[in-house]
């Protein structure tokens, strides 16, 4: 249980969690650190436990000696994990840390007597080693702790390679409206939070209409439709007969200038101006609590909220 506890709070250095939350901006080195207490009374549970059931162990039990039994010297590999841990919390970078962390594991597994540096041919050896070649001729092959290590390096920096690479060939060959298309097409309809990120991993809490402004825009979008919980804009907002059921660009600047609309509705009603400008034929504002109120507003004459159009 303190194993899985220990392993679960330091989750986040995970090969395949460390490449999604940096493109993200997360502060992995923050998370880490905040959860290290944690991880730390879990891993000394576990060392307790360890020392205590290994102590206790009749080593004539053969099954029970393979699944519980500890050799002291092992314990110095801690120091590798400790030295993992710091350099991770100190510059943020996971591949470095690891690969400092297998260097220092492996100087110490050998100083330890915990594993050799090579095997050739050898067997069920009881210990490991860094490099072991098997076979013969043709058939020979190259395995051990460092090729094992190796190979999960490199599928995490493919891993990376692929995420960023091909976030930046979307963005760049505006593979970002095509998947969107490509999602409607198949009758998919996609959800998109408006949380930003720029070039150097920093999020931004961007305003849903504009973002939803901007999409529309993109996929040059016939129509944008806001739902909200209120009517639409209306000359007193206190009273509901004074709703504009259209409004042209020029307009809606003039009732801005006048004080007309206020608060709130300003940056919706300029989300609503700046998709008109860029292409979209129309906009609306529809009270999403009234059912129905898509077919209220495009299928009836008068409708039932605003719409904004180029004039």
């Amino acid at each position: 249980i303190s194993g899985a506890t220990f392993g679960d709070n330091l989750a986040p250095v995970s090969d395949t969690t460390i490449c999604s939350a940096t493109s993200q901006g997360v502060d992995v080195p923050g998370v880490v650190r905040s959860r290290f207490k944690y991880s730390a009374v879990s891993a000394l549970i576990t060392i307790a436990i360890t020392i205590y059931l290994g102590g206790k162990l009749d080593a004539s039990t053969a099954a029970a000696a393979g699944s519980i039994a500890y050799d002291p010297k092992a314990f110095w590999m801690l120091l590798a994990v400790a030295v993992t841990l710091y350099v991770a919390m100190k510059n943020g970078n996971i591949i470095i840390a690891c690969t400092i962390g297998v260097v220092v594991s492996a100087v110490i597994g050998i100083l330890a007597g915990q594993f050799d540096f090579l095997h050739v041919d050898v067997a069920n050896s009881a210990k490991q080693a860094l490099f072991a070649v098997h076979g013969a001729g043709l058939d020979r092959t190259v395995d051990g702790i460092i090729q094992t290590g190796l190979a999960s390096m490199l599928q995490v920096c493919i891993l990376a390679l692929l995420l960023f690479g091909s976030i930046s060939v979307m963005r760049a060959g505006g593979g970002d409206t095509k998947l969107l298309n490509a999602l409607c097409a198949d009758e998919y309809i996609p959800v998109i939070s408006s949380i930003g990120v720029d070039d150097q991993g920093e999020s931004y809490n961007i305003n849903a209409d504009t973002a939803a402004a901007a999409i529309a825009t993109a996929l040059k979008a016939e129509k944008l439709i806001y739902l909200t919980d209120i009517d639409g804009v209306r000359r007193d907002p206190a009273d509901p007969t004074t709703l504009y059921p259209i409004l042209t660009v020029e307009h809606a600047h003039a009732l801005i200038e006048k004080g007309i609309i206020t608060g709130g509705m300003i940056p919706k009603v300029n989300s609503c101006i700046n998709a008109i400008e860029n292409g979209v034929r129309r906009v609306h504002i529809l009270n999403g609590t009234i059912p129905h109120p898509i077919i209220l507003e495009i299928f009836t004459d008068r409708g039932i909220g605003t719409m904004f159009e180029a004039g």
